[in-house]
C-alpha cells in the first residue's frame, strides 16, 4: 500500500495555510481602510491578526457616520 494519497491530503491544508500567511506578511505595514458592518470606517496600518482572526491596526483615524449612532442609548430622534 502506498501512503502517497494520505501524504497529499495531509499536506493540502498546510499549503493553504502557508499561502494565507504569505498574503498576510505581504500586507504588513500597509495602509488599510476597513469598513465595519455597523458603518464605522477604520483607517490605519496593518500590524497583525490575533488567534481569532481579528485585524490589528495602528489606527490613524476612526470615522463614525451619524447613522451608526441611531441605535445608541443617547440618540434622540
Amino acid at each position: 500500500m502506498s501512503n502517497e494519497g494520505n501524504k497529499t491530503t495531509s499536506e493540502a491544508p498546510q499549503v493553504v495555510e502557508e499561502e494565507g500567511k504569505a498574503k498576510l506578511r505581504k500586507w504588513l505595514n500597509m495602509k488599510f481602510r476597513i469598513e465595519m458592518t455597523d458603518g464605522r470606517v477604520l483607517i490605519g496600518v496593518f500590524l497583525c491578526t490575533d488567534r481569532d482572526a481579528n485585524v490589528i491596526l495602528d489606527t490613524e483615524a476612526a470615522i463614525v457616520p451619524f447613522v451608526a449612532f441611531k441605535n445608541a442609548p443617547f440618540y434622540d430622534a
